[in-house]
């Protein structure tokens, strides 16, 4: 039976769901860090940016993350190194999945889900994955200058 998550609206033509597409994704990662695993830091940002688990604060940090990962300008070490005072856990207020949710987020029409990412060869994993990240920032350009 075909289902549609509620969250994304990525289609399951033989059932399942995104949560089990992106189990799957981290399995593969796990078994081939070197190759399946390069986008893991694009992976896990693009879950959970699309299924709106962050809290709206932590929503807003992510999807300039993701940005300069997608640029970038920014690595995860990077990343790490340059926020560490700014958004370690004893530096912030707000907590990164508690909270209210990102109040636009039911206005987001997605053009690509988790769905579309191709699993079947780290080459076409790692490029659905990037051209799955870009399309989650091009998708709600319109959200960055109400939360400049």
């Amino acid at each position: 039976m075909p289902a549609i998550c509620p969250q994304c609206g990525a289609q399951w033509p033989e059932g399942g769901s995104c949560r089990e597409r992106f189990e799957l994704c981290l399995a593969h990662e796990y078994e081939h860090p070197e190759s399946y695993g390069a986008v893991h830091h694009l992976l896990v940002t693009g879950y959970m940016l699309q299924h709106n688990l962050y809290s709206s604060t932590a929503w807003i940090e992510a999807r300039r993350m993701l940005a300069g990962f997608l640029s970038g300008e920014l690595t995860p070490a990077g990343q790490r190194a340059q926020n560490r005072d700014r958004l370690g856990s004893d530096k912030r207020s707000w907590s990164i999945t508690k909270g209210p949710r990102l109040a636009e987020f039911d206005s987001i029409r997605w053009t690509r889900t988790l769905a579309d990412v191709p699993t079947d060869s780290p080459e076409t994993y790692c490029a659905g994955v990037r051209a799955w990240t870009e399309s989650l920032l091009n998708d709600t350009r319109a959200l960055e200058d109400l939360h400049e």
